[in-house]
């Protein structure tokens, strides 16, 4: 057989070799996805870095139940290196290898499971045994490349309220990234995140793991958790980012690295959270309308408007967009479904602006009526949306670099009688990312503790500790919330016909006034509320 193609089946029986010794750790809570990119150009017979080939041996099947979703970047690097071996040599496992072999040992040290890279002490190995252990060594590697840098557990598993952020993933490229490092263990550290706020938290973790004592052992998870949460995130925030921290009820804006601003925040309750995610404000909608959110359609308004009390949207300063109330059928139609909106005034939950960045969980940033809230310690009390305490100087700082606004302008664009819905496109996006940190390391390595509101610590410690994921989502109160409003739709509730207005009913829509409060007695308790409450 001619050399080449002999070369090609070895490499491809290397890796066969190594299937039926490989198997990733916990992988019901690991989301391992291999994107496939050119490999690097083979190298030449001159390369300091191939080492003499083992003979593998003939008729080693493949399995194919466990296999890595990296096969077959693998079987091509090492076919365009002609089927050398990347870590050993004939005399065992090299100082490349041995580097990786200690950075996979210390995986603690970052937050991950040192049991989840296993691979084949490089002591006494010869032929076969050499091919196994290169192999293992290399899917290893890859294995803690991919959770160093998005984590073992996908957030999305765990709840419809938590994403990550793609960054792709690609065997091929951490595979190219070590071979041509001088030294691999570096290398393969550098797959984590760069994030000052993670490093640091970092340091508190290993600083606690010789501390004897429950209370260390809980906050060392605690901290373990935030790490998993810390590789969501995007490798770059933006060189300008809103951070809303939710178990914090707090958001900064950072410019550069440096805080240029900073409020407090009310966010979701625990039965309609805030989602974590990122995205980018777009734009500003000063004097906006507000849309009804499905809940509030269901349990409030459906049933008069069941009833035959049409005029119940005037009464509370409502409309359908494009279309009047009586041209539904309301004892047929899913009212979820229909754009209903609260116009711009002084009882509109908005307030005077929104900052909107769009996404599939209608969440976004605005002001807010209820200025008494931020005064609490715990501000878990919208629908799902953020409130700002300060909104106008949130403006502020984010239309002065992008318009060279004052807050001379922002007043303008606030003030009674100026335009509604009035957008105001940002030139330049700025990243926003709503955040869970309850374990947060500052530059003075203080650290600070928040209450885990939503219970999300919890969650993402049972996985990475094996727990079962569908039993983890079974408790997720997204799904709980969702199942509510369906159940609602389900029992078709009908308030009695003709349901008299109670006494409180304003006659000036547009300026109403209820001894004190923004809200009518029909909201306020809506407002505080949980499942139903307003944003």
């Amino acid at each position: 057989m001619h050399p080449r193609p002999m070369m090609a089946l070895l490499a491809t029986l290397m890796v066969a070799a190594a299937m039926d010794l490989v198997r990733p750790a916990s992988a019901s809570t690991v989301e391992a996805s291999g994107m496939s990119s050119d490999p690097m150009p083979a190298t030449t017979a001159e390369d300091p870095k191939r080492n003499e080939v083992a003979t593998v041996p003939s008729g080693r099947a493949r399995s194919a139940a466990d296999q890595p979703d990296w096969v077959e970047d693998v079987e091509a690097f090492y076919a365009a290196r002609a089927g050398t071996m990347l870590w050993h040599d004939e005399r065992g496992a090299t100082e490349r290898g041995r580097a990786l072999m200690r950075t996979l040992a210390a995986a603690d040290d970052w937050g991950l499971d040192p049991a989840a890279y296993r691979v084949i002490p490089p002591v006494d190995l010869t032929g076969e045994q050499l091919i196994d252990a290169d192999l293992r060594l290399t899917f290893a590697a890859i294995s803690y490349a991919k959770h160093a840098q998005d984590g073992r557990v996908a957030p999305e598993q765990l709840s419809r309220w938590l994403e990550g952020s793609a960054k792709g993933f690609s065997a091929a490229t951490v595979l190219a990234a070590l071979y041509s490092a001088d030294e691999t263990g570096k290398a393969l550290e550098s797959f984590h995140p760069v994030h000052a706020g993670f490093l640091r938290l970092k340091e508190a973790y290993v600083s606690l793991r010789d501390r004897p004592g429950k209370a260390n052992k809980e906050m060392r998870d605690r901290i373990r958790a935030n790490l998993e949460r810390w590789r969501w995130l995007p490798t770059d925030l933006g060189r300008r980012h809103v951070w809303n921290n939710i178990p914090a009820f707090e958001t900064q804006l950072f410019e550069d690295g440096r805080e240029i601003f900073r409020e407090r925040l009310v966010v979701g309750g625990v039965k309609t959270q805030t989602p974590v995610f990122s995205d980018a404000i777009r734009f500003l909608v000063f004097h906006p309308d507000w849309g009804v959110p499905p809940s509030l359609k269901v349990r409030d308004l459906l049933p008069r408007l069941a009833a035959g009390d049409a005029s119940v949207l005037e009464r509370r300063d409502m409309r359908i967009v494009g279309r009047s109330a009586d041209s539904y059928d309301w004892n047929k139609i899913d009212i979820r479904r229909i754009p209903i909106v609260q116009n711009p005034g002084p009882s509109n939950p908005l307030g005077r602006v929104k900052f909107m960045f769009p996404n599939k969980h209608d969440v976004y940033m605005h002001d807010t009526p209820q200025k008494h809230l931020f005064d609490q310690k715990n501000r878990a009390a919208s629908n799902g949306c953020i409130r700002v305490r300060d909104p106008l100087r949130f403006a502020e700082v984010l239309l002065g670099p992008d318009k060279g606004w004052t807050s001379r302008d922002i007043a303008r664009l606030t003030a009674r009688g100026a335009t509604e819905n009035n957008r105001v496109d940002l030139a330049e996006p700025v990243a926003v990312h709503n955040v869970y940190f309850t374990t947060v390391a500052d530059a003075s390595r203080t650290l600070t503790v928040h209450s885990d509101v939503y219970g999300h610590d919890k969650r993402v410690i049972e996985a990475l500790d094996g727990a079962p994921l569908d039993r983890i989502r079974a408790r997720d109160p997204a799904v709980a919330h969702q199942r509510e409003i369906e159940r609602l739709m389900e029992a078709k509730y009908v308030a009695p016909r003709r349901q008299p207005e109670p006494e409180w009913a304003p006659q000036e829509p547009r300026a109403p006034s209820y001894s004190g409060s923004p809200y009518p007695p029909w909201a306020r308790g809506i407002f505080g509320g949980f499942v139903f409450g307003y944003r």
